[in-house]
């Protein structure tokens, strides 16, 4: 799974992921762009309004990545936990 925020742009995301994701031009949405991947392919992707995951800037999560919430914000904000971290 690949996690990207509000002004990742275009290339950026689509060189990580290794295939056309969006067109040309930056993620403008406030939110994240998880872009989920199946045997090194994307697969599906997903827009998640508002910003409520936490990824400390790393954009590439491994199988077994599980969700935990992170302090006491409303929405709840939501940290990324990969398996042996």
């Amino acid at each position: 799974m690949y996690v990207f925020g509000e002004g990742a742009r275009a290339d950026e995301i689509n060189d990580s992921v290794g295939t056309t994701v969006l067109r040309p031009g930056w993620y403008d949405s406030a939110g994240n762009l998880l872009v989920f991947s199946l045997g090194g392919k994307a697969v599906y992707a997903a827009d998640v309004v508002p910003d409520i995951l936490v990824t400390g800037e790393k954009i590439e999560w491994g199988a077994g990545t599980w969700l935990e919430p992170r302090g006491n914000r409303t929405p709840a904000a939501l940290r990324l936990v990969e398996p042996g971290s």
